[in-house]
């Protein structure tokens, strides 16, 4: 099973730090910690999914748009504006996509 690097956990920390909290399934508004993330990780990991979407709610960022997090199965997150992690999980699945026809 994959785990977070030691980078990805300090990029967790440092959201946090920030007082940043996701959006759960349920619609409630949690903190965003490491457990949270080791949790979600888990959860990912025994599943189907490739990775489980949140919307980010960071105070530093309050006004300046829509900002999610995506928890991948890999044990990498991206994290930014909708518009631009969508890009990235569209690359990655595209990358994904060509390793496989090769």
């Amino acid at each position: 099973m994959n785990q977070f690097s030691s980078e990805t956990l300090r990029y967790i920390g440092v959201l946090s730090s920030h007082m940043s909290k996701i959006v759960a399934p349920d619609g409630s508004v949690v903190p965003l910690t490491e457990e949270f993330c080791e949790q979600a990780l888990a959860k990912i990991q025994t599943g189907s999914v490739c990775g489980l979407w949140y919307d980010l709610k960071d105070p530093w960022l309050e006004g300046l748009g829509d900002f999610v997090l995506v928890i991948n199965r890999d044990g990498t997150i991206d994290c930014g504006s909708r518009e631009s992690v969508e890009k990235v999980q569209w690359a990655k699945a595209n990358m994904t996509a060509g390793k496989k026809d090769h």
